[in-house]
């Protein structure tokens, strides 16, 4: 047991670091596949559908991505706290 009630700040900021990071990733990821064309020569209904996938996908991964940072922010207030009320 660490002693600290709500667990160890310096852990947690660490843990939001790297979730921010990570939600940036996702983020970039997301934007990719957004931005996905479809080159189905000949084939424009094709073509069209794979973009609207891909821009669908897209979003949803990046607000993936962007409730990650959320969470990190969380997570890095949660620590804050922690810390100013004495930790342990």
């Amino acid at each position: 047991m660490s002693g600290f009630v709500g667990g160890d700040p310096q852990e947690m900021t660490e843990g939001s670091r790297a979730l921010h990071r990570t939600g940036g990733r996702i983020e970039d990821a997301g934007g990719a596949l957004r931005d996905i064309s479809g080159s189905s020569a000949g084939h424009e209904g094709l073509s069209t559908a794979i973009r609207r996938l891909g821009a669908a996908v897209g979003t949803a991964v990046e607000d993936t991505g962007t409730q990650t940072k959320i969470a990190a922010a969380l997570a890095d207030s949660a620590a804050q706290d922690i810390d100013a009320a004495g930790g342990s």
